[in-house]
Parts: structure tokens; C-alpha cells; sequence
């Protein structure tokens, strides 16, 4: 445990731009290739800023606080996006062996550049499942003939400039005992909730 009164932090400061290009061989839609369409050269960039800071703070001697807090701002695609996380966390230790440690977050993440930039594309998938009629025949996926035909469905794909970040909450608990310094054992519990995940 630390000392009491004793007080840690720490800062970060980030700044950065990304690129992000997807350059199809030249050849396609040439007659090189069978069944091949010419494709796009797609491009992308993106500036990133980002400030944080994390505090340890020491409550009592055998009880600890950790503080951390985290501001993200991203400029892509004509558009401004930022979030402001955290992490509160506790830790507490009644033996010098065994470690009780709990904490809230929160997350942030900006969507990928090839999701954000991506042209529109068309094909196919070479077997797709129809769980609906499946369901309807009140048969299940080994025995439907709905189940992996082929050739599958048609599909059409693009990136949005339009996307939103995914935002998320975590929770967690935990131990650690350590009964020699040739061992530790830890258990622990998480829950994690994301909100516009990009799938």
C-alpha cells in the first residue's frame, strides 16, 4: 500500500493526422482479371488531438483511489467529433498478501477511416442462411434447405462519412492474492456496455 499522503499524477498530450488510401490494382476492369469492375482510389485523412490526466490518490493506508480523466477531438470528413472519458477506481488491501480493487470507466472510439471513406462496392456471398423461412418451417438450420445456399445473397457496401463514434461503459471488480512472490492469483469481473458499435 502507499504511504499515506503521497500523491502521484500523470499527463499526456497527443496530436497526430492519419491518412488512409486504398489503392485497387490498375489492372481490373481491364479483361486481366474474370468478372472484375474497375475499382476506386480511395483516400482519406483525419487530425486527432487528445489531452489526459490520472491521479493516485492515497486515502488511508491501505486504501487507494485512482482518477483518470481523457479529452478526444477528431477533425475527418468535414466534421468535427470529441468526447471527454473517464476512470474512477479503487483499491484496497486489509493483508499485505490480498489486493480488492473496483472501477467505472467510460470509452470513446472514433470510427475506422476505411469505414468512414470506403467507396461504394457490389457482390455477392458464396452461401448465405435465410433464418427467416428456416424459422417459418419450424426446422432447424442443419435440416432447412434455406440453410447455406449457394450462390448467396447480393450485398452492397459503403462507408458514411456519417458515422458516429462508439461510446462505451465498463465495470469491473476484482481480487489479487499473492501469497509468495513466486505466485499471484487473480479474479476478475467485467461488464461492458458499447453503444453505436460499427459492426
Amino acid at each position: 500500500a502507499l504511504p499515506a499522503g503521497r500523491l502521484r499524477a500523470a499527463g499526456v498530450a497527443e496530436a497526430g493526422k492519419q491518412g488512409f488510401s486504398n489503392l485497387s490494382d490498375p489492372r481490373l476492369g481491364q479483361g486481366v482479371f474474370y468478372a472484375t469492375s474497375e475499382a476506386a482510389e480511395v483516400r482519406g485523412t483525419r487530425d486527432r488531438k487528445a489531452l489526459g490526466l490520472e491521479l493516485q490518490l492515497p486515502l488511508l493506508r491501505t486504501l487507494s483511489a485512482n482518477l483518470a480523466a481523457r479529452h478526444d477531438s477528431y477533425r475527418f470528413a468535414g466534421r468535427d467529433d470529441a468526447s471527454t472519458t473517464y476512470n474512477a477506481g479503487l483499491e484496497f488491501r486489509p493483508l499485505p498478501e490480498l489486493l480488492l480493487r473496483a472501477h467505472h470507466a467510460t470509452s470513446f472510439r472514433a470510427p475506422d477511416m476505411n469505414y468512414i471513406f470506403a467507396e461504394r462496392t457490389r457482390g455477392y456471398y458464396s452461401g448465405s442462411t435465410d433464418y427467416y423461412r428456416c424459422a417459418k418451417a419450424g426446422l432447424p438450420l442443419d435440416k432447412c434447405e434455406f440453410a447455406n445456399v449457394s450462390p448467396g445473397f447480393n450485398f452492397v457496401r459503403s462507408g458514411s462519412k456519417d458515422l458516429r463514434s462508439e461510446h462505451g461503459k465498463s465495470w469491473g471488480l476484482g481480487l489479487v492474492w499473492q501469497p509468495t512472490q513466486q505466485l499471484d492469483l487473480s479474479l476478475d469481473f467485467w461488464k461492458v456496455a458499447i453503444s453505436d458499435l460499427v459492426t
